[in-house]
């Protein structure tokens, strides 16, 4: 047994490699099988309009109100140019379907060659840090099998990415600045302007962090540095006015409606974020508890620091992993309200870091075959979570027959109400309307919708505005009929048209 666990020690010094192999064998399979998600759809509105229109709409969003029927700030022109979203995440998009082609597997491809490279560049700044490739190697494994890197890693989201340019922002601070201080600056800017332009909280984020390692090192810097960091924040400041320039209404009308439900807070509730993202549910033995060995593995991590905290001070690299994974979960808690879970790939990584520096130095005790075990476990729960994703195929079981289903109501009689994602099988005109036509007095043929979303709508305007409450019950009980039905989508034929508030 002994012989075995030193056997797998010398393997793991490569264990990065076996990292990324398996965890594109998991990440391809749930990307070919799960079903798109509403966000897919919106994201790859306009880059879509771009490459088979030639313009940056989204023509698939009505824009007379918000996607939420709670926010009725109107989307000016959004079917001419798409200001809801910032631009850079379309324009990469729009490249990359120009070389692969347009799909929603092709999109969340993106997502995937950007979690590789991220998982290639945490590797080599922990062996910067540390001097230890194998430290490394379990840094790279603990963030590839975390369950929400897998996640934003298989999504068509801009999150993925938007770590990706955030943490080369500190990357190439530690790989260049000792040589080449003027390029590394430069190159950290323009990696934290791209992170801007995808998200405003990657940006918040990861220009947190790289300021605080820049303090730690302040005596160096100089005005030339500054000059260098100034000129990639100068260029694309007059590009990101360029194209407000376009339709300066309709960035206004648009961005404010989008900041409706989210603006920046000073908020320390992180609760709903870390348990959601790590399938602590009120069920305590959900299936989602699977995901939460990360989270657990983090805090065993934290106390076995805190324990050996004499011993572990002198760990090249720590001190610098502790404080600046810190800084990155206070930016995120103090920059996002909502808490959702799918930011938290900005903070993950770090947690991951942090473990590997307890999980390494275990290995060198008489723990090493318990540790090996634990490693095991934690790279199991993730591959048969993925397996039980391609095992229940929800692309093939929900999504396309909901699609047909609309499909067959529609035919060539106009455009459709139906979710945003339905952009990717539906080939026929749509809009997404939570609001069924109450503002636009839009008719129908048919509609496709969310079962859980249209009851909270319902919910929520009973109380909140009587006269659409009284829009929504006609049309589900009388205009429309129910022709199908399945565990998400309710889909129904509308042979009368809708009426006009």
């Amino acid at each position: 047994m002994t012989q075995a666990v030193r056997s797998f020690g010398e393997y793991m010094r490569w264990q990065w490699i076996l990292a990324v192999v398996c965890w594109l064998a998991i990440v391809l399979g749930v990307v070919a099988t799960l079903m798109p998600y509403p966000d897919e759809g919106y994201y790859t509105m306009s880059p879509y309009s771009r490459v088979t229109r030639g313009d940056w709409g989204a023509h698939e969003i009505e824009p007379s109100a918000f996607i939420y029927a709670s926010h009725d700030q109107p989307l000016t022109r959004l079917d001419r140019r798409a200001y809801w979203f910032m631009p850079l995440g379309s324009f990469l998009q729009a490249a990359w379907y120009e070389v692969v082609g347009w799909g929603l597997l092709q999109q969340r491809l993106l997502s995937v060659l950007a979690g590789v490279l991220g998982i290639l560049i945490w590797f080599d700044l922990v062996r910067l840090w540390s001097r230890d490739a194998l430290l490394a190697g379990f840094s790279a494994m603990l963030i590839a099998f975390d369950w929400n890197y897998l996640k934003a890693a298989y999504v068509g989201r801009m999150d993925m990415l938007g770590c990706l340019f955030g943490l080369s922002a500190l990357y190439a601070h530690e790989r260049f600045f000792a040589q080449r201080p003027l390029l590394a600056r430069a190159l950290s800017a323009a990696a934290l302007c791209a992170a801007a332009m995808l998200h405003p909280l990657a940006f918040a984020v990861w220009a947190a962090v790289y300021a605080v390692r820049c303090l730690l090192q302040w005596r160096q810097i100089t005005l030339t540095q500054t000059a260098a960091f100034a000129v990639p924040v100068i260029v694309t400041a007059v590009l990101f006015a360029l194209w407000i320039g376009f339709d300066p209404n309709a960035f206004h009308d648009q961005m404010s409606a989008q900041s409706g439900f989210r603006v920046a807070s000073v908020s320390f509730d992180e609760t709903t974020r870390y348990l959601a993202m790590y399938g602590f549910q009120p069920h305590l033995f959900s299936g989602a508890l699977i995901r939460s060995l990360p989270a657990f593995t983090f805090l065993g991590a934290v106390v076995f620091l805190w324990v050996k905290r004499r011993e572990m001070a002198g760990l090249p690299g720590l001190r610098l992993a502790l404080l600046l994974g810190g800084v990155a979960f206070l930016a995120l808690t103090l920059a996002d309200k909502m808490k959702w879970g799918q930011y938290g790939i900005h903070t993950a990584p770090w947690m991951g870091v942090i473990a590997a520096y307890a999980i390494r130095t275990l290995w060198r005790s008489r723990a090493r075959v318990a540790v090996a075990a634990w490693l095991c476990l934690y790279l199991l729960a993730p591959a048969l979570t993925g397996a039980y994703v391609v095992r229940n195929d929800s692309y093939e079981r929900i999504y396309r027959p909901a699609v047909a289903a609309l499909d067959r109501l529609t035919e060539d009689r106009g455009t459709a109400f139906a979710p945003p994602e339905f952009i990717f099988a539906y080939r026929r005109p749509f809009l997404y309307d939570a609001r069924l036509g109450f503002l636009s007095g839009r008719s129908v043929p048919a509609m496709a919708l969310y079962k859980q979303d249209i009851q909270s709508v319902l919910v929520w305007s009973r109380q909140g505005n009587p006269r659409l409450y009284a829009h929504l019950q006609s049309m589900l009980r009388e205009t429309c009929t129910l022709r199908y039905e399945n565990e998400k989508y309710a889909v129904y034929s509308c042979e009368k048209p809708a009426r006009t508030p």
